[in-house]
């Protein structure tokens, strides 16, 4: 991702959440159903009711007719969403 830093990653490394200059919250939907679940501050769990939504919907890309040119719907980009 252009400019985006890392926020977050899983203690295995397998999920990584990234920052936007903007501020956004931006991963893969499996990165972000992870973090969602286990990111805290101060013992509470800040981001559990945000929701990830994809950049780019599955059924678009069937109707496009490029879906195997793309990851599976866990790997879709995402951006976290209060």
């Amino acid at each position: 991702m252009v400019d985006a830093q890392v926020f977050w990653r899983s203690k295995n490394g397998k999920y990584t959440v990234y920052i936007t200059p903007a501020g956004q919250l931006v991963g893969t939907y499996s990165s972000l159903k992870s973090f969602v679940r286990s990111y805290q501050q101060g013992g509470k769990r800040v981001y559990a009711r945000w929701h990830a939504h994809h950049i780019i919907e599955e059924k678009h890309l069937e109707n496009l007719g490029i879906r195997g040119h793309f990851p599976a719907y866990e790997e879709l980009p995402n951006v976290l969403l209060p």
